[in-house]
């Protein structure tokens, strides 16, 4: 009985490990699938999303700043340019959820040394105000041209393209403008009582 036992669970074995290998592939190609699933919709959402470019602070960053326009127009549907940024995080959520933005983008020039600038981008979510994540180039202005226009996109794919799939996803809210009722206009006063 007991050598019995034995080959049938030693049978029973193989079948076992091959149904924990097959439900193990299984999760993987599972996982592969949502996966895929997640960079569909977040390339969907940045091909239709809106971004404001803001000033770059410094001396001498208009080049850059074209630069970093010239690596961005390609990956959404609309590039506005022409923004002033706003003063505080409110602000920036309600011109987000006004002007239907997905993310701001700004940055800051910076000379560090000789011949040494340090560029920083930074990234700011127009759904909630906040600053996302900042990339920062060190080197000759020459090399901060090349490097913006290089490496940029690689280093802020993944932010970039979460931020345009979380402001498809959200129900925005904004201030509504002030108005202030003082009463009746005085014309309106004088008129009636004529």
């Amino acid at each position: 009985i007991t050598a019995a036992l034995a080959i049938t669970a030693a049978l029973a074995l193989p079948s076992t490990a091959s149904a924990a290998a097959h439900k193990s592939h299984g999760k993987t190609r599972t996982a592969s699938r949502s996966n895929a699933k997640v960079q569909a919709e977040t390339a969907e959402a940045m091909a239709a999303s809106k971004v404001a470019i803001l000033e770059f602070r410094g001396d001498g960053t208009e080049e850059i700043r074209a630069q970093v326009i010239k690596v961005l127009r390609p990956k959404v549907r609309e590039l506005p340019t022409n923004l002033r940024a706003p003063d505080t995080v409110v602000q920036y959520r309600d011109m987000g959820a006004a002007l239907g933005l997905a993310l701001y983008v700004h940055g800051h020039l910076k000379d560090v040394g000789k011949d040494q600038s340090t560029l920083t981008i930074d990234l700011r979510s127009a759904v909630s105000g906040q600053k996302i994540t900042s990339v920062k180039f060190t080197g000759s202005r020459r090399k901060l041209y090349a490097d913006a226009e290089d490496e940029l996109w690689s280093r802020i794919e993944k932010p970039f393209g979460r931020a345009c799939l979380d402001a498809s996803r959200a129900v925005r809210h904004h201030s509504a403008p002030m108005r202030i009722e003082a009463g009746s206009p005085i014309e309106d006063a004088h008129r009636s009582s004529l």
